[in-house]
């Protein structure tokens, strides 16, 4: 099969060795950002062997499916595959097994060292849930180094810029102790985010109104009970033993 042809069956090669294994038709474009690691993602999915034959979908049903990208939940094909959607896209994605099941396979439902094709139409994503209760959501700008995140009194260096409607109140270096941030003015939002992040780590970062904010005071340049956007660059820190 020459170059052409191998490219409008089975599309681009999406991976970043460029093996084959993730390849991407684009049938319906969306619009927008694309999902970033960390981020939740709803969608809808077929999938099907090469010969055409379903074995999994959730189309047509009332919820979506909903998981955090990059977090190794779903296939490695899907961890790579839908972080390159937008809104509203929906791409058809042929995995090879090295991305998908392998040679062991799935269950009674997918064979070893199975190619599958998945349909996926991405209805919408979200930042991460740092605290939990959908008031304080990241996603990541920038990979950190390692996996290892700040620990209670952990030597924090890190430079923030904070803005509200697009109006940047705060842009500073700060050095810290970890959950003693407040001596130095952190927001206790600002300061759980940089708990979830890695060395080197730059997120973008937005607080909701209530507790983890500035609240009802407000304060010089941020109306009371704002939604603030923080942009946060940790740039090392030394956890204690």
């Amino acid at each position: 099969m020459d170059l052409q042809s191998d490219l409008e069956e089975y599309g681009e090669d999406i991976t970043s060795t460029k093996d084959g294994g993730v390849r991407k038709i684009i049938k319906t474009k969306g619009k927008g950002d694309q999902p970033p690691i960390g981020s939740k993602v709803r969608v809808y999915y077929s999938g099907k062997f090469m010969d055409g034959q379903e074995f999994d979908s959730n189309v047509g049903r009332k919820e979506p499916f909903e998981f955090e990208v990059g977090k190794g939940v779903v296939i490695r094909g899907w961890d790579i595959a839908v972080p390159t959607m937008m809104v509203g896209e929906i791409s058809l994605f042929t995995i090879t097994p090295d991305y998908a099941y392998g040679k062991e396979g799935s269950g009674t439902k997918i064979p070893p060292n199975a190619t599958l094709r998945f349909e996926i139409e991405l209805v919408c994503w979200k930042g991460e849930d740092v605290t939990k209760d959908g008031q304080v959501r990241k996603i990541i700008l920038k990979k950190g180094e390692g996996y290892d995140k700040p620990n209670t009194g952990a030597a924090c260096e890190a430079h923030i810029v904070g803005k509200c409607d697009d109006k940047v109140f705060e842009d500073r270096e700060v050095s810290f102790l970890m959950r003693e941030g407040s001596e130095e003015g952190l927001l206790p939002g600002v300061e759980e985010a940089i708990r979830k992040m890695s060395s080197d780590e730059k997120a973008h970062v937005w607080i909701f109104p209530g507790k983890w904010g500035f609240g009802k005071g407000g304060k010089p340049g941020v109306p009371e009970n704002a939604t603030i956007e923080y942009i946060i660059h940790l740039k090392k820190f030394q956890n204690v033993n």
